[in-house]
C-alpha cells in the first residue's frame, strides 16, 4: 500500500520526461551476500590481525581505516590477502541479485553506483526485452545521456576493472577537489555532468561517504558561482534554481531510554549513559546530513521501510503504463 506523499513523489518522477538516474549503495545489495562497506572492513581489520572492533570506528573514518590495513599488509608482504578479501567479498553467494535492484531497473535505464560487484547487471537480465546494458567504469567515464539505453556506471570502479576506490589514497586521487591534491578529475566532472543535467534519485545510499557528500557541495557551490557570475547577461537562467533531487532515507528509529533531565543523573560509565550519547549523537548527524542535502536542492523521502521506495518505483512504472507522462 503507497502511502499519499509516496504517491506524490511517483508522480513528479514520472513526470520526469528523460527519466532519472537512481544513485545505490549497499543499501540495495543485502540478499546477495555481499557485505556492506562496514562487514568488507571488518573482514581486512581480522585478517590484519588488527584487534579494532568495526562497531568503534566511525563510518566516516573507514577509507582511513582501510589504508592503514592495506600499508600494513603491504609492509609484510601480504598484500595479497588485501586483494583476495574484497575479490570474495564482491562476489555473491547468496543471489546473483535483489528485488530491490529488478524494480530499479525496470524503472530506470541509467544507474549510478558506488558497490564494486557486477549485481546490477545481472538485475537488468530480469528486464523485458533488455539486451546487454553499456558498462561504464572508473577511471574513464563518458558524458552521454544514457536516459534510452540500459547502463551501469560503476562511480567507484569495479574489481573486474581493477580499478576501485575503497581506501584513503584512492579517494583523494580521485576526489581532488575533496583532498585539495594533484589527481584524476574524470569522476568528479562526471557527478559534475549528471548532478547539473540530470535528475538523481538516491536509494540506498546511505551518504556516509564523506568524499562524496563534500565533491556534491563542491559542485553545487561551482553551479551557484556561476549563475552568480552570469546573472548580469540579458536572458541569463539561473541553474541553481532549477536543480532538483531525490533521497530515500529509512527514518531514524530512536528510542531514547531517559529524558535529558535524567540523563544528566547517569553515571558517565553506565551502559544507559553511553546508549543515550550515541542515538544523541545518531540524531544530531542525521540533523546535520538533512540540512546539507536541503542545501543541494535534495528532496528528502523519509521512508519507514525499503519496501516503501519500491512501491514508489512500481507506482511510476503503472503510471507510465498507463500513459499519464506528463511533459515538464
Amino acid at each position: 500500500m503507497i502511502t499519499d506523499d509516496l504517491l506524490e513523489i511517483s508522480k513528479e518522477l514520472t513526470q520526469k520526461e528523460r527519466g532519472f538516474i537512481i544513485f545505490t549503495g549497499a543499501g540495495v545489495i543485502d540478499g546477495t551476500g555481499i557485505p556492506n562497506w562496514g562487514k568488507l572492513l571488518a573482514r581486512l581489520l581480522e585478517s590484519s590481525q588488527d584487534e579494532r572492533k568495526i562497531n568503534q570506528i566511525d563510518e566516516e573514518d573507514y577509507p582511513e581505516v582501510a589504508q592503514q590495513i592495506y600499508d600494513k599488509l603491504k609492509a609484510e608482504g601480504k598484500l595479497y590477502l588485501y586483494d583476495n578479501i574484497i575479490q570474495d567479498a564482491i562476489t555473491p553467494t547468496s543471489e546473483p541479485c535483489t528485488i530491490k535492484q529488478v524494480e530499479i531497473v525496470k524503472t530506470t535505464n541509467w544507474v549510478v553506483t558506488t558497490n564494486f560487484d557486477n549485481t546490477f547487471e545481472s538485475a537488468f537480465a530480469y528486464k523485458p526485452q533488455c539486451a546487454q546494458p553499456n558498462i561504464r567504469s572508473l577511471p574513464s567515464f563518458i558524458e552521454e545521456d544514457l536516459s534510452e539505453k540500459e547502463s551501469v556506471i560503476y562511480l567507484h570502479g569495479s574489481v573486474d576493472k581493477n580499478y576501485i576506490i575503497f581506501r584513503k589514497e584512492e579517494y583523494d586521487t580521485y576526489y581532488p577537489s575533496v583532498s585539495g591534491k594533484v589527481g584524476v578529475r574524470s569522476l568528479e566532472n562526471y557527478l559534475a555532468y549528471i548532478f547539473k543535467n540530470q535528475t538523481l534519485v538516491f536509494i540506498g545510499f546511505s551518504f556516509n561517504d564523506k568524499y562524496v557528500r563534500k565533491a556534491l557541495q563542491n559542485i553545487f557551490l561551482d553551479i551557484q558561482r556561476t549563475d552568480e557570475d552570469a546573472s548580469r547577461k540579458l536572458g541569463y537562467e539561473p541553474k541553481a534554481q532549477k536543480i532538483k533531487h531525490y533521497v530515500f532515507m529509512k527514518k531514524l528509529q530512536l528510542d531514547f531510554p531517559h529524558n535529558i533531565e535524567d540523563f544528566n543523573k547517569l553515571d558517565p560509565e553506565s551502559n544507559e549513559y553511553r546508549e543515550f550519547a550515541e542515538m544523541t549523537k545518531k540524531k544530531e548527524r542525521r540533523s546535520r546530513l538533512y540540512q546539507e542535502l536541503t542545501d543541494l536542492n535534495c528532496h528528502i523521502v523519509e521512508i519507514n521501510e525499503y519496501i516503501d521506495w519500491i512501491h514508489c518505483l512500481q507506482e511510476v512504472q503503472k503510471l507510465r503504463k498507463a500513459g499519464k507522462v506528463i511533459d515538464e
